[in-house]
């Protein structure tokens, strides 16, 4: 009966020394296992692409107009197409999964500083925004109040 039991340790001991002293190569084994195939990469690549080539969208460059002098450009935004396909992987996601797409946002080429000083009256019309102006000069009863939201609801405004 005692060898039983010391056979059992032993058995269990030896179980364990291997087990961590060959760790290493069993997780290489399925690191390589893990691996994406080519096929599915280039696949995955293949959607990626596609997909930036069909939703990127081009910086706006700021220009001078003859009636609203100065309009602002605008960034635009790119499929980062290298950290998304990591991150798929990483995700372990196929080409028919839904993809996270890493965007990049790109300045336009040219700021408003380098065509001199003109005066801005409309801001981009391909940027989704809204100007904010209160004329306080009919009385301010209800400017406190006004400034309670505005500022709740973190809105900029002009006063005049």
């Amino acid at each position: 009966m005692k060898w039983v039991k010391m056979t059992v340790i032993l058995l269990i001991m030896f179980t364990l020394f291997f087990s961590i002293a060959n760790y290493k190569l069993i997780n290489s084994y399925i690191s390589v296992i893990k691996q994406p195939s080519k096929e599915s990469t280039e696949k995955l690549r293949k959607v990626i692409h596609n997909y930036a080539i069909k939703n990127n969208i081009n910086p706006i460059e700021p220009k001078i107009d003859k009636i609203w002098k100065l309009i602002p450009g605008y960034n635009g935004l790119v499929v980062d197409e290298e950290t998304t396909l990591k991150l798929a992987e990483k995700q372990d996601l196929q080409a028919n999964d839904k993809i996270p797409y890493v965007w990049l946002e790109i300045e336009p080429k040219n700021g408003i500083d380098q065509l001199g000083n003109h005066p801005i009256y409309r801001g981009n019309p391909e940027k989704p925004m809204v100007s904010l102006m209160i004329n306080v000069a009919w009385g301010t009863e209800y400017l406190e109040s006004m400034l309670d939201i505005l500022n709740k609801e973190q809105v900029k405004a002009t006063f005049f």
